[in-house]
């Protein structure tokens, strides 16, 4: 069984769970929010961004955290760009 993401086969469920975050995103500009979502399959999660990314009417930042990051502030302060309106982080 792959674990390729094919929306075809499964338009559902994870459609709706997108639909409702880049919702809930858009309606957070200008506000802090922070918003956890899980999925445990880096092929899986990397298709589900990038159809969020193709829903979601507002920039969105990814930032990979690398294993040797020790801080989280660090890290998104170091990538963060100054146009970005929802920052994603994975990792």
């Amino acid at each position: 069984m792959s674990t390729q993401y094919q929306p075809e086969n499964e338009p559902t469920d994870y459609e709706r769970s997108l639909q409702q975050l880049a919702w809930t995103l858009q309606a957070s500009v200008g506000q802090f929010k922070l918003i956890w979502a899980r999925c445990n399959y880096s092929d899986l999660r990397n298709c589900l961004i990038e159809r969020l990314r193709q829903i979601c009417q507002i920039n969105i930042q990814v930032l990979q955290l690398k294993e040797s990051s020790r801080t989280l502030y660090t890290a998104i302060r170091s990538e963060l760009k100054s146009d970005t309106q929802a920052l994603m982080i994975v990792g």
